[in-house]
């Protein structure tokens, strides 16, 4: 369900062999005690081995 801290996406990536890769994902966003920014991402490939997975990806603050 999709709410305020939510979204989705659908992506294409093209390996370096040249293979298109087609894929889905469901992001939750995140605000960590010090302001930083995660994303917390379940996803799955629609093409190829259709396999899932799980990502975080963290806001890095250069000074």
């Amino acid at each position: 369900m999709l709410s305020e801290s939510t979204f989705e996406i659908c992506y294409q990536h093209l390996t370096v062999t040249g293979e298109l890769r087609i894929g889905q994902c469901k992001t939750k966003i995140e605000f960590l005690d010090n302001g930083i920014i995660k994303l917390v991402e379940e996803w799955q490939w629609l093409n190829g081995d259709l396999s899932t997975g799980h990502s975080e990806l963290v806001e890095v603050v250069l000074n």
